[in-house]
């Protein structure tokens, strides 16, 4: 496997950050998950905004302007 990413590991790595939000309770900053997703991966925010509209069609995130608010399974 080469330096970039699967898509496959960008998703599991926002599903293990949305997990630990739900056990802290906590609602996510976009602009900073969006941040360090970019870093994290060397990827285009585009990318990034694309997972995300994947989990909340998924019903399993939330946004409301500039936070993200995980649901319960």
């Amino acid at each position: 496997m080469g330096t970039h990413s699967t898509r496959m590991a960008k998703y599991e790595w926002l599903q293990r950050v949305f997990n630990a939000a739900l056990e802290k309770n906590k609602v996510q900053d976009k602009e900073k998950l969006i941040a360090n997703f970019c870093i994290d991966f060397g990827a285009a925010r585009r990318t990034c905004l694309e997972l995300l509209k994947t989990f909340e069609v998924a019903g399993k995130i939330s946004i409301k302007g500039k936070e993200i608010i995980v649901r319960k399974k």
